[in-house]
C-alpha cells in the first residue's frame, strides 16, 4: 500500500476488502459448523441458563458495531471531499467501515463455539457478511 499521493487505488481497497470479506466467511462458517455438530467440539461450554443471557449479549455486542460501521463510514465520506486524495479517502472508508462490521464473524465463531446455538451463530454472521457486501468497495461509490 502506497503511502504518497497515490493512496489506496480501488483495486488495492478491493484486495483488502475481499480478505476482510473471506474472514468474515471463513468465522461463520466455523462457528456454524461447530454448532451444528459437524466439526466435533464436545458440548456447549455454558450451561442453558446462562446461555439465553450469553445469546442477548452476543447479539447486542456484534450488532452495535454492524450500525457503527455506517456512522463511522459516513462521518469519513464526508471527509474524503477535502482530502488530496479524495477517491483514497473513500476507498480507505469502505475498508474501516467492513472492518467494523468483521466483529460479529468473530462472535459467531466464538458464539458457536461456547453455545452451540446454531441460529445465533448465523445471524451474527449473517450481519458481518451483508455489512461486509455494503461497504464493499465499488466505483463511483459515494454516499
Amino acid at each position: 500500500m502506497s503511502n504518497g499521493p497515490q493512496g489506496i487505488s480501488l483495486a488495492m481497497a478491493r484486495m483488502i476488502a475481499a480478505a476482510i470479506l473471506l474472514s468474515m466467511c471463513i468465522m461463520t462458517a466455523l462457528g456454524v459448523a461447530i454448532a451444528t455438530g459437524a466439526i466435533p467440539a464436545g458440548g456447549p461450554l455454558i450451561g442453558a441458563e446462562q446461555a439465553r443471557t450469553a445469546r442477548v449479549v452476543f447479539l447486542a455486542i456484534g450488532l452495535a458495531p454492524v450500525l457503527l460501521s455506517h456512522v463511522v463510514r459516513k462521518a469519513l465520506d464526508g471527509r474524503a471531499a477535502a482530502a488530496a486524495n479524495p477517491a483514497s479517502a473513500r476507498h480507505a472508508a469502505m475498508i474501516i467501515g467492513m472492518a467494523f462490521g468483521e466483529m460479529p464473524s468473530t462472535l459467531a465463531l466464538v458464539c458457536g463455539i461456547l453455545l452451540h446455538d446454531v441460529t445465533t451463530t448465523l445471524l451474527l454472521g449473517a450481519a458481518a457478511i451483508v455489512t461486509g457486501l455494503s461497504h464493499f468497495p465499488r466505483t463511483g461509490s459515494i454516499r
